[in-house]
């Protein structure tokens, strides 16, 4: 058997708007950690409240209106 050092293309489905893809890399959200395509995945200054610094992270659409809503309180 021959070895190849091509990777597997995996398949994946964007939560936001069902985009499937084993052509492109998928991303992931660093709040809620599932699978989002590029158009729907932004950077965003969020709290951590560890040590009440804001960082940056990849967050999804959904994400970043939730944390939205939660500071507007």
């Amino acid at each position: 058997m021959g070895c190849s050092n091509d990777m597997e293309r995996s398949p994946w489905i964007c939560h936001i708007c069902d985009y499937k893809s084993d052509e492109t890399e998928s991303n992931t959200c660093d709040l809620c950690y599932r699978v989002t395509c590029s158009l729907h995945l932004r950077p965003a200054s969020i709290l951590n409240p560890e040590n009440g610094l804001y960082e940056t992270a990849a967050v999804c659409i959904s994400c970043a209106a939730d944390n939205a809503r939660k500071e507007k309180l």
